[in-house]
């Protein structure tokens, strides 16, 4: 468990633990090998499934993040299990205020240094299921079925300004759905101008992910004509680092196990 004085998305107290995989997710992975946590330069930690944060207040965890996970569930565990689905607008803006609320939950196990989502980009989640800006959001599938979560830094340097702007990308995997998060920070300056963000690699992404945001105003087909593996052509590791150009926020794991999934 990692503390946290004020709830991570409203002024209240955190006086409550967060389940950073919630007991449906833990129930269709049933059987999953334990999750190995490494965090910074400390020995790595094996543990089984159920993670708690404590970084949020009762009435956030029961209430509107409650909600959340019981309107998700009915197609958010089709993709867990690896079955092909077709994600309508609403769908899509689901599932990326919920990777969103994920990987605001995950960047507080980050205590050393400052944190990409500012406190009023958590708040704008709870009250209006408001994206922060210049977030991208991509889903793809992954071979092999685990839990998977690790987080990036990103130091993004404009040619013009000394300093450089920032932003973090959170890539998480729950059986054969992976997701990732890429959040951008600029300044006032620059809010108003197209910025690109440049990714290793990337003449398969496009055959390889499905971006959900910004929303492509149509229903989108999942999953993506190529699959990510452990091992092999297309290794998710590729996924994972694609935009590693910072220091590591957070990582936890846990080793793959087959299911019989192609």
């Amino acid at each position: 468990m990692i503390g946290s004085r004020q709830c991570l998305f409203c002024d209240n107290s955190a006086d409550t633990k967060e389940h950073l995989w919630p007991d449906w997710i833990l129930r269709i992975l049933k059987g999953a090998r334990p999750i190995r946590q490494v965090l910074g330069k400390s020995p790595p930690n094996e543990f089984h499934g159920d993670v708690r944060i404590r970084c949020v207040c009762r009435g956030c965890n029961g209430g509107w993040m409650s909600s959340l996970e019981e309107t998700v569930k009915p197609f958010l565990s089709q993709l867990i299990h690896g079955a092909s689905l077709a994600l309508d607008a609403r769908q899509q803006e689901l599932t990326s205020i919920w990777a969103l609320k994920v990987a605001m939950v995950l960047e507080t196990v980050n205590t050393t240094t400052a944190r990409c989502y500012a406190r009023n980009e958590c708040e704008q989640l709870r009250v209006n299921s408001l994206i922060p800006e210049r977030s991208m959001i991509w889903l793809g599938r992954i071979s092999e079925s685990g839990v998977f979560a690790a987080g990036t830094y990103l130091w993004l340097y404009v040619d013009d300004l000394p300093e450089p702007h920032y932003g973090c990308v959170t890539t998480l995997t729950v059986g054969h759905l992976a997701i990732q998060v890429l959040t951008a920070h600029f300044s006032a300056q620059y809010q108003s101008v197209t910025m690109q963000v440049r990714c290793l690699g990337g003449e398969f992404w496009n055959d390889a992910l499905i971006g959900i945001c910004p929303a492509p105003g149509r229903s989108v087909s999942w999953p993506p004509a190529l699959t990510f593996t452990p091992r092999g052509p297309l290794r998710f590791v590729e996924l994972r680092d694609r935009f590693k150009t910072g220091t590591s926020m957070w990582k936890r794991n846990c080793t793959y196990e087959k299911d019989g999934a192609d």
